[in-house]
């Protein structure tokens, strides 16, 4: 299988030391920004947790709150993917 996707540039997620209460810092959204500035960038994402009962990692965003999902608005629109959903089972 071959794919062109004229992508130019692969930018891999940003630390989750980054975060703040599992919620992205500014310092995050300054990181995703200059990285989607360059035309034909890939920008992936963390994986994010869709819940706090899916979780179990300390420092690892989710997309729950209220609070959670205006900062991962703050990447998208940044340039980023959307975030890459995880859910961890027992």
């Amino acid at each position: 299988i071959r794919m062109v996707t004229g992508v130019q540039t692969c930018a891999l997620p940003i630390s989750r030391a980054e975060l703040t209460l599992d919620v992205f810092a500014d310092l995050a959204v300054e990181y995703y920004t200059q990285r989607a500035c360059a035309p034909g960038t890939l920008i992936i994402t963390e994986a994010t947790f869709i819940s706090p009962q899916a979780g179990g990692y300390p420092n690892v965003p989710g997309i729950s709150t209220d609070a959670q999902i205006a900062s991962w608005k703050k990447i998208v629109d940044a340039g980023a993917f959307p975030p890459l959903v995880w859910r961890l089972s027992s």
